[in-house]
């Protein structure tokens, strides 16, 4: 039977364009998908990580940690290919905890297997990494520069309107 292989699109949450395009067999865990990110971006191998199944506006959903610490599951008993279903699919994966590394994970396409070919693999590289771990703003008043059109209204007087109907808030 032939695999499914996805292609995902990993990018950097930082100013600059940084982003990696990987192909892994679907059956595949998340630890493997894991160690796949660490092993492209470069980083420092041993640190706790988590991948964050998110919707179209990048909303942090349901934590998938590396470790079960007791809450059921965790990467290496869980399939990409159940949280990549289809395309335009999102994760947020966060490596180091303490450094804050932040990507945002996309299933591009979903494609035969091809022979000769060893998976997971990095087909497309993109940017520099930096040497730091971008700064992240916690305040919540900000949202990422790299998908800020995605949060902008075209209409502004209407969220103006929305606003000053809400009483209360």
């Amino acid at each position: 039977m032939e695999a499914n292989i996805l292609q995902i699109r990993v990018i950097l949450d930082a100013e600059a364009d940084v982003f990696r395009d990987i192909e892994i067999d679907g059956a595949a865990n998340l630890e493997t998908l894991h160690t796949a990110i660490v092993q492209s971006f470069q980083l420092n191998a041993g640190e706790m990580a988590a991948f964050y199944v998110s919707d179209e506006e990048w909303e942090q959903g349901l934590e998938i940690p590396l470790e079960d610490f007791g809450g059921g599951t965790c990467m290496k008993d869980t399939p990409v290919e159940t949280v990549l279903q289809d395309s335009n699919d999102r994760l947020i994966f966060v490596y180091d905890f303490l450094a804050m590394w932040t990507f945002f994970v996309e299933l591009v396409r979903i494609k035969p297997e091809e022979s000769g070919v060893t998976y997971p693999r990095e087909i497309m590289r993109f940017g520099e990494r930096p040497d730091a771990a971008p700064e992240k703003d916690f305040s919540g008043d900000e949202k990422s520069d790299l998908f800020a059109d995605a949060f902008e209204s075209d209409d502004e007087d209407a969220d103006e309107d929305f606003y000053e109907e809400e009483e209360g808030y």
